[in-house]
C-alpha cells in the first residue's frame, strides 16, 4: 500500500510594517501593531467600523445592564480577568458623566431665571469680592452701594478702614441708557496700580456678564465641578482600600470599584434630571425612589465585592460615606473659590 505524503500549509509570515519584524498572526509580537491593511476599498472599511460598533454596542449593554442589576459583580469579574465582555471602566464612565453633565446643564439652563432676587445674591457676592479686593490693598474707600436702576436694588458696603496716600474710589453704578447693555459698570480711579485696574477691569465684565447671560458662568462653573468629580475617584478608592484593604490589598481593585459605582451614581443622576427636564410636572415622583436606590445599590455592591458580613459591610459603609462626604465638601469648596478668583478676579 503505497504511502501518501500529508502536505501541512504553513500560514504566510507576515512582516510587521512597524519594526519590519516577520510573525504569524495578526498581531505583531514587538510592537502589538495590527496587520489590519487600510489601504483597502472603502466597503471593507465601512463593515469593519460596523462591526466595531455593534461590538462597541454590546459591550455597552451588557455593562449597564450588571451595573444596575448586579452591583459589585461587574467589578469582581473584571478584577479576576473576565474583561472582554464589558466595557472598559474607564470608558464607560466618561460616557455617562459626559451625559450626565449635559442634560444636567440643560435642565439648569431652562429652569435658571434671574429675578429680583437672584441679582440681589449676585451683588451680595459682589460685596464679598470687594471686600477681599479691599484686603489686597486696592482701594481705600468704596462707595456705600451698589446700585441697580432696575429693578431698585441696593446692596451696603461698608467703608474701607484703611488710607493709602491720596484717596482713590470707584465707583459702581448700573444705567439703563446704555443702548449696548441694560447694566453699566463705571469706575472712578486713581493711583490705581496697572495690576489692580485689570482686576477691576476683569470684575466689570464679569458683573454685567453675569446679569445678562447667567448661564456662561453657570457652564462654567459646572466644568470646574465635572473636574473635581472626576479627580475624587481616587479618593474615594482611598478610602474604600482604608476600610477593606484586609479584604482586597491592593488599591487597583479599589479603583475598578469607585469608577464603576461612580458610573452609577451618574447614571441615575442623569436619570433624575431627564424626567425634571422632560416631565417637569407629574403625578408620581420617581426621583426620591431613585435617590433612596443609590445607597442600597452601594452598599450591596460593597458586600458582593468584599464579601464581609452584613453587620460589618453596613458599619464600614457609615464611615466610608462620612469620610467621602467630608472629601466632596473640602473639594467642592476648593474648585468654588478657584473658579471665583479665575473668573472674576
Amino acid at each position: 500500500m503505497e504511502a501518501k505524503e500529508e502536505i501541512i500549509d504553513k500560514a504566510p509570515q507576515v512582516l510587521c510594517k512597524n519594526c519590519q519584524t516577520s510573525f504569524d498572526g495578526k498581531f505583531c509580537p514587538e510592537c502589538g501593531q495590527s496587520v489590519f491593511e487600510y489601504e483597502r476599498p472603502f466597503r471593507f472599511l465601512i463593515a469593519d467600523f460596523t462591526g466595531n460598533l455593534f461590538a462597541f454596542d454590546t459591550r455597552f449593554w451588557t455593562s449597564l445592564k450588571a451595573l444596575t442589576l448586579q452591583p459589585g459583580k461587574q467589578t469582581r469579574n473584571f478584577i479576576q480577568g473576565k474583561r472582554a465582555r464589558y466595557m472598559p471602566p474607564f470608558r464607560f464612565f466618561i460616557f455617562v458623566s459626559f451625559l450626565f453633565f449635559l442634560i444636567f446643564s440643560s435642565y439648569l439652563g431652562k429652569t435658571v431665571v434671574v429675578s429680583d432676587e437672584n441679582k440681589k445674591e449676585v451683588y451680595q457676592a459682589l460685596k464679598q469680592q470687594l471686600d477681599s479686593v479691599q484686603g489686597s490693598k486696592l482701594v481705600s474707600s468704596i462707595k456705600d452701594s451698589v446700585m441697580l436702576s432696575a429693578p431698585k436694588i441696593a446692596v451696603p458696603l461698608p467703608d474701607s478702614s484703611e488710607t493709602i496716600g491720596s484717596p482713590k474710589v470707584l465707583d459702581f453704578s448700573f444705567n439703563n441708557d446704555n443702548n449696548d447693555s441694560p447694566f453699566q459698570l463705571d469706575v472712578s480711579e486713581e493711583e490705581v496700580s496697572a495690576e489692580d485696574s485689570n482686576k477691576i477691569e476683569k470684575l466689570k465684565a464679569a458683573v454685567i456678564t453675569v446679569m445678562e447671560n447667567p448661564k456662561i458662568y453657570m457652564n462654567s462653573f459646572i466644568k470646574f465641578l465635572s473636574w473635581s468629580m472626576f479627580l475624587l475617584m481616587p479618593v474615594y478608592a482611598f478610602i474604600l482600600w482604608l476600610f477593606f484593604r484586609k479584604t482586597a490589598p491592593y488599591y487597583y481593585s479599589h479603583l475598578i470599584m469607585a469608577v464603576n459605582q461612580h458610573s452609577f451614581w451618574f447614571l441615575m443622576g442623569t436619570i433624575i434630571f431627564m424626567f425634571q427636564y422632560f416631565l417637569p410636572e407629574r403625578d408620581y415622583e420617581i426621583e426620591m425612589w431613585l435617590l433612596f436606590l443609590l445607597p442600597i445599590h452601594t452598599f450591596l455592591g460593597y458586600k458582593q465585592l468584599y464579601k464581609r458580613s452584613w453587620l460589618r459591610t453596613l458599619s464600614k459603609s457609615i464611615g466610608i460615606v462620612f469620610l467621602y462626604s467630608l472629601s466632596m465638601i473640602l473639594a467642592v469648596a476648593v474648585i468654588f473659590n478657584f473658579w471665583v478668583q479665575s473668573e472674576f478676579l
